[in-house]
């Protein structure tokens, strides 16, 4: 308190912040209301952006597992790093909203929460950098591999579900039985789903406090996952269609299911890895 640091002696919340702290990120989140508003959007419209919404989360749980985690310690950082950091930030969403280009803006709160992850939580920057997969592929991105991409899946399951086969109307490939149709669509590439297991595979490494090489490589793997997992939809999705008298609920579950996937399995992992870190602490304690 003399040495002039009493916002730094705040009390901490229940979530390891002190008061200070809360305060700086509820200025993010309403510097940042305009790219925020644009991803809720994105978010809205596109099912396969929905792998995005585990990550703030998963965020959180590797802080917390993180040795390096300094929730009540922010009088020890430098809050000219953190200013730095935000006016970073804020110059980029000011330039892609002045520009007409909001999605651009996502940039500029990429930089300003891992440079606040790092210079007010002295946490490492291959923990801050998991909001990176809190921000959705563009949808420009797969795109760009369709048809092609979904086309591939279509032909795999035409060639191992009887009855089922795979038109292309236009560009539009098909599956179809004798009894229904259903389109796919660039979401079907697998891609996105691909991603959000990257992202799975860096939370893993990164929570057991391994290097940001075996965190990226362990990214790299479970990306790969994408492929059978993708496969799988695609055959169950083909036997639903072939019991179907309409696509309606096969075409729902293919919408759906990568999105739901991702985000299941990263509660599974952070729920699991937060119950083991509480059971330990207390036996470090003893210690």
């Amino acid at each position: 308190m003399a040495n002039g640091m009493a916002p730094e002696a705040d009390r901490s919340s229940g979530w390891g912040l002190t008061s200070w702290q809360i305060a700086i990120w509820l200025c993010l989140l309403s510097a940042f209301s305009p790219v925020l508003m644009d991803l809720s959007t994105h978010l809205y419209e596109n099912a396969w952006a929905r792998t995005s919404l585990i990550f703030p989360w998963l965020l959180w749980a590797a802080s917390r597992q993180s040795a390096s985690w300094t929730g009540e310690g922010s009088a020890m950082a430098s809050r000219r790093m953190i200013w730095i950091w935000l006016l970073a930030g804020l110059a980029i969403e000011l330039l892609a909203v002045a520009g007409g280009a909001p999605r651009f803006g996502r940039l500029g709160l990429l930089i300003a929460v891992v440079g606040l992850c790092h210079s007010m939580h002295s946490l490492r920057f291959s923990v801050g950098i998991l909001f990176l997969w809190a921000l959705p592929l563009p949808s420009t991105l797969l795109e760009s591999f369709s048809p092609g991409s979904e086309t591939f899946w279509g032909q795999a399951g035409a060639a191992v579900i009887p009855g089922l086969s795979l038109e292309v109307l236009g560009r539009v490939p098909v599956l179809t039985t004798s009894t229904a149709q259903m389109p796919l669509v660039s979401s079907d590439s697998g891609i996105a789903m691909a991603y959000g297991l990257a992202g799975l595979g860096w939370y893993r490494m990164i929570s057991m406090g391994r290097s940001s090489v075996a965190a990226l490589l362990g990214a790299l793997r479970w990306a790969l996952l994408a492929i059978p997992v993708q496969l799988t939809f695609i055959l169950f999705a083909g036997l639903l269609l072939s019991m179907a008298k309409q696509g309606a609920w096969p075409r729902l579950f293919l919408t759906e299911s990568n999105w739901l996937f991702v985000v299941s399995l990263g509660l599974v992992l952070s729920l699991g890895r937060l119950c083991r870190t509480t059971r330990t602490q207390p036996m470090e304690i003893v210690r």
